[in-house]
């Protein structure tokens, strides 16, 4: 359960250190889940104590992967392989011009990570944009979220 206060980037560090752990439990062989809007936040606040001042935006349950999927599992897994491709994510100087992997050059490798990486639903709301050395990360819609991951 991860719980933070609600306060200014609370989400975007929530974000990356739960995703630390999950990285961690993969390595040990665990599997785990980020759960954004599929979670009874009631039950899971009153089970944590939430305090006023404090927000539930994630549950991650771990453990070991058993063998048959829910429906919504299944969904939502058979929903990784529609990434969006390369050149609809990346942009060179400016967002009309697609940023090549040839064209980014040292970037390329770790830019791709970033393509295949999770993202809420697979929407990957994010785009970004390459000038000279520095990497912009623009995103859109639902800003919660979009914090988060």
């Amino acid at each position: 359960v991860a719980a933070c206060e609600d306060k200014d980037f609370a989400l975007q560090t929530l974000g990356y250190t739960l995703e630390k752990v999950i990285l961690y439990c993969t390595s040990l062989g665990l599997g785990a889940v980020w759960l954004g809007g599929s979670f009874s936040r009631g039950d899971f606040a009153k089970a944590i104590n939430l305090k006023d001042n404090e927000i539930l935006p994630i549950v991650s349950p771990v453990g070991y992967e058993g063998g048959k999927k829910s429906l919504l599992a299944s969904i939502i897994g058979n929903n990784k392989n529609n990434r969006k491709k390369y050149l609809e994510l990346f942009f060179n100087e400016s967002f009309n011009i697609p940023l090549s992997m040839e064209n980014a050059k040292e970037y390329g490798e770790a830019l791709e990570m970033v393509r295949l990486a999770p993202s809420a639903v697979n929407k990957q709301p994010w785009r970004i944009i390459k000038v000279n050395k520095d990497i912009h990360v623009y995103t859109k819609g639902k800003v919660d979220m979009n914090r988060i991951d």
